[in-house]
């Protein structure tokens, strides 16, 4: 888990590293939107240098990955959630992450706009004075405000600022 980028990220604690495969069994829902948000970026920088082969091979790796991010919605909740592959259970802990799907384009408008209503802009979970920190407010990690657990840190929120805006939500992201 240290290797995601995420560090000590309460999402992950207790997910299940398999040593027979060197892999965390976790579908994290940030580090697949990071992946389709690469491969579709570097899909058209390859048509730009005419590699067009090497561009199909990208957007059909971001297609795939589209389908298993999709998977992930959780229409109860209103937000997509990362999946323990171990035990076959969602991740119920919300981080900044969990908004990454705006950055990927993947959320469906309607489902954009409540991640954003029902989660975002609820200050028990992401709003407040100073927004967003790295786990929900309301998170029992939250009250340790150590490194990933609670603190705020400009790169997620840049992520999620851009993801606002590929969305539209333009007065959200100014009050930003």
């Amino acid at each position: 888990k240290y290797e995601s980028g995420i560090d000590n990220g309460p999402p992950f604690d207790g997910a299940y590293f398999n040593p027979a495969t060197n892999k965390m069994e976790f579908a994290d829902v940030g580090l697949i939107s990071l992946y389709i948000a690469d491969s579709i970026a570097l899909a058209e920088i390859a048509e730009i240098l005419g590699k067009h082969g090497d561009a199909e091979l990208l957007r059909k790796g971001a297609r795939k990955y589209q389908a298993s991010l999709a998977t992930l919605w959780d229409a109860e909740g209103g937000i997509f959630l990362s999946k323990d592959l171990h035990t076959g259970k969602f991740c119920e802990r919300l981080s900044p992450t969990n908004f990454y799907p705006l950055i990927a384009g993947i959320a469906t408008p309607e489902q954009a706009r409540e991640m954003v209503d029902k989660h975002l802009l609820n200050p028990k979970e992401f709003w407040g004075k100073y927004v967003i920190p790295t786990i929900a407010r309301d998170d029992p990690a939250f009250a340790g405000q150590h490194y990933w657990r609670g603190t705020i840190w400009g790169p997620t929120n840049y992520l999620v600022y851009e993801g606002l805006n590929r969305y539209h939500f333009d007065k959200v992201a100014l009050e930003y």
